[in-house]
C-alpha cells in the first residue's frame, strides 16, 4: 500500500531540518532571549500567513535547550477561549501549571497566583480605547480583607519572580486568527495583567491582517490603520520581521517537494516539469507563494496528478494547479469562460479589463493559453511552447482539467491507448479475453 503523500504543512520542529537558511538567525534570537534578564519583554514576529513564523519559533527553542540555556517555553493558544475573562484566568492557571512542574520556585508564588488569577476572573476588561488601571480593576471587586490590594498581590508575584532568576518565554501564536476585540485583550494581557519580571512574551502576527482586524475598532476615525498600527507598536517592544526566503531556496523547495510527490506515484522521482521546460520552476517562484501555499500546491498534485496524468497535458495541469492554488478567483475566471480562453470568442473592452485584473499570473496564462497572449503584450515567443498534446486551451480538453474523472460518455485517453495495446497481442486467447472487458467498457460510457 503506498503512504500518503500529502504534507500535512506542519512547523519544523529542529533546525536540521530548516531549508530556508533561518537557522542562523534563530541563533541569533535565542541568545538575545538568553541575555534578557529581570525583564517583561513582548516580542514580535511578523511575518506573512503561512511564511514559517511557528517554524522558527521552533528553532529558538531548539538552540536555547541544546545551549541549555535554562530557558522554560510555554506555548499558548489564544483563540481556545471565548471571553476575556476565559483567557486572562485560563492563562494565569498555565503560568501556575509551568512552575509546578518546574520545581525551582518560591513555593508562595503559586499562592500570590491563585489568588491573583482569583481576583482578576471576576472583572471584565475595560472598553479599547480606555487604559486598564490594576487599582482601578480591583475598586470594582466587592473588598475582601483578604484580597484588598491587588497592585499587592501584583508586587509581591513580580518578587518572587525576579529572586527565582528563572525565565519563562511565552510563545503565542494564531493572534491573526482574532478579531479585533480578542486580540485587544492578548495585548492587554501581556502589557498590562501578566507583565511580570523573567517573562518573556513571543507573539507570532501577520502585521497586515492584524492591523485590519484592530482598524474595524477605529473605524469613526479617519486613519483607522494608523491607529491600528500605533496601538501594535505600543505593546510590541522588539518587533522582528522574519528574513524573506531566498528565491534560491523556494525553488529547491518546490522541486523536493515535487520530486517526492511523483516518486511515491510513479516510482521514481521526474523532474521533467523542470527539465521539459526549464522555465516552470523559476515562473512559480516569481509569484511569491508562501510556503504553506506551496505545500497546499504539492498536495493538490498529489490529489489530481495521478487521476488525470493520462487524460491531460502534465505541464498544464501543474501550472493550473498553481491557479488553482494562489488564485481560486482567477481559477473560476477560466473554468467559466472556456471559449475566450480556447480562443473561440475575443473579448470586449470590458472583459479585457477583467482579465488584466490578474496580470500576475501572465506568464503562466500565457503557457496555458495562446490566444490571450497579446492582451498581455506578450509575443507569440517559441519559450511558451510545449508538446502539443492534449493541452487546457484545445477544446477537446479544456473540461478535463476541471474535474475529478473523464466526463460521462467520453472514452478516456488511457483506454484507447489499452485498446491499442491489445491489437499488438500475439495470443489470440489473450485478445479476445481483453476485447471482451475493453468493449464492456465502452458500452458503460456510451
Amino acid at each position: 500500500m503506498k503512504k500518503d503523500i500529502t504534507d500535512p504543512d506542519q512547523p519544523i520542529e529542529k533546525i536540521e531540518h530548516d531549508l530556508f537558511n533561518r537557522g542562523d538567525f534563530a541563533r541569533t534570537i535565542s541568545n538575545v532571549l538568553n541575555n534578557i534578564s529581570n525583564k517583561s519583554l513582548t516580542i514580535g514576529i511578523f511575518g506573512n500567513w503561512g511564511s514559517g513564523k511557528s517554524s522558527f519559533y521552533n528553532m529558538v527553542k531548539e538552540h536555547s535547550q541544546i545551549q541549555k540555556q535554562g530557558i522554560n517555553f510555554i506555548e499558548f493558544k489564544p483563540w481556545y477561549f471565548s471571553t476575556s475573562d476565559d483567557l486572562i484566568k485560563r492563562f494565569l492557571m498555565m503560568l501556575l501549571e509551568e512552575i509546578e512542574r518546574d520545581g525551582g520556585y518560591d513555593p508562595n508564588l503559586k499562592k500570590e497566583l491563585k489568588k491573583y488569577a482569583d481576583i482578576l476572573s471576576s472583572v471584565s476588561i475595560r472598553s479599547f480605547n480606555s487604559i486598564i488601571s490594576l487599582k482601578e480593576i480591583f475598586n470594582k471587586i466587592i473588598p475582601d480583607p483578604e484580597n484588598s490590594d491587588i497592585s499587592n498581590v501584583k508586587s509581591k508575584i513580580e518578587k518572587l519572580l525576579e529572586l527565582s532568576n528563572r525565565k519563562l518565554v511565552v510563545y503565542i501564536d494564531d493572534v491573526d486568527r482574532l478579531d479585533g476585540e480578542e486580540i485587544k485583550s492578548i495585548f492587554k494581557l501581556v502589557r498590562l495583567v501578566a507583565d511580570f519580571p523573567n517573562v518573556i512574551y513571543v507573539i507570532a502576527l501577520d502585521e497586515e491582517v492584524v492591523i485590519s482586524a484592530l482598524s474595524t475598532i477605529y473605524s469613526k476615525s479617519n486613519n483607522s490603520n494608523e491607529e491600528a498600527r500605533k496601538y501594535i507598536e505600543k505593546f510590541i517592544q522588539v518587533p522582528i520581521y522574519l528574513p524573506k526566503v531566498d528565491e534560491h531556496y523556494i525553488s529547491k523547495f518546490y522541486e523536493k517537494k515535487l520530486n517526492e510527490v511523483f516518486k511515491e506515484i510513479s516510482g521514481t522521482p521526474e523532474k521533467w516539469y523542470v527539465e521539459y521546460n526549464p522555465r516552470f520552476i523559476d515562473d512559480v517562484v516569481g509569484l511569491n507563494l508562501s510556503i504553506r501555499n506551496i505545500i497546499r500546491f504539492v498536495n493538490l498534485v498529489s490529489v489530481y496528478y495521478p487521476i488525470l496524468k493520462d487524460e491531460v497535458n502534465s505541464l498544464d495541469l501543474l501550472r493550473l494547479l498553481i491557479i488553482k492554488t494562489d488564485s481560486p478567483a482567477l481559477f473560476n475566471y477560466i473554468h467559466n469562460n472556456q471559449k475566450i480562453f480556447t480562443g473561440e470568442e475575443s473579448l470586449d473592452e470590458s472583459k479585457i479589463d477583467e482579465l488584466l485584473k490578474f496580470s500576475k499570473y501572465r506568464v503562466i496564462l500565457s503557457f496555458l493559453f495562446p490566444s490571450i497572449r497579446n492582451y498581455f503584450k506578450l509575443e507569440n515567443d517559441s519559450k511558451f511552447d510545449y508538446d502539443s498534446k492534449k493541452r487546457i486551451h484545445d477544446n477537446e480538453y479544456f473540461q478535463q482539467y476541471f474535474m475529478y474523472s473523464v466526463p460521462e460518455k467520453i472514452l478516456s485517453h488511457q483506454s484507447l491507448l489499452l485498446f491499442f495495446d491489445l491489437l499488438k497481442l500475439n495470443n489470440d486467447n489473450e485478445i479476445q479475453k481483453n476485447l471482451k472487458a475493453y468493449i464492456k467498457n465502452i458500452k458503460q460510457v456510451q
